[in-house]
């Protein structure tokens, strides 16, 4: 129960900053260069270095394009957005799953022991896999917050030495 809160909390969260860039930089992509980009955050593993790593693919889906170190950063934070809101979808679907075997678990007699257990066990696997996901999106949002942080950073730099 405390898991299905936690995702209420999170869906109804207000649309912050890393979403904000998200949405500007996917208005200017098309529509086969947003389909690798989403493809890229479907396989994207949450670790610390998966700016590295998305940078690496977002290269290798572009084949020939240079880069400015902003636009990778920028194509990295779109990427990582993305990766974050599919795994809150994740989150979504597998509380929703949660909410049925609950439901089917309170509808059991104390007799059909088998089956409760049988529901327990997928109970207690659901919610390991809840909290794999929470993490996941965790990481992702920390990754995430680094990278905006960096480029703000570099923008005030430039910005700077303009003056």
């Amino acid at each position: 129960m405390t898991n299905l809160l936690l995702v209420v909390l999170l869906a109804t969260a207000p649309v912050d900053h890393a979403a904000t860039v998200h949405d500007q930089i996917a208005v200017k992509l098309t529509p086969t260069a947003k389909q690798k980009l989403v493809s890229i955050a479907a396989s994207l593993p949450a670790t610390s270095g998966a700016t590295d790593g998305t940078s690496r693919s977002i290269r290798t889906a572009f084949p020939g394009v240079n880069f400015s170190q902003l636009d990778l950063d920028s194509l990295c934070a779109f990427v990582l957005q993305e990766a974050a809101t599919q795994t809150e979808q994740d989150m979504k679907t597998t509380a929703d799953q949660m909410k049925v075997i609950n439901q089917q678990k309170g509808g059991l007699r104390a007799d059909d022991k088998k089956r409760l257990e049988t529901l327990n066990h997928m109970s207690s696997m659901m919610q390991t896999k809840m909290q794999m996901l929470m993490e996941r999106k965790s990481k992702f949002a920390n990754i995430l917050s680094a990278l905006l942080k960096k480029m703000s950073d570099t923008q005030s730099a430039i910005i700077s030495s303009l003056k």
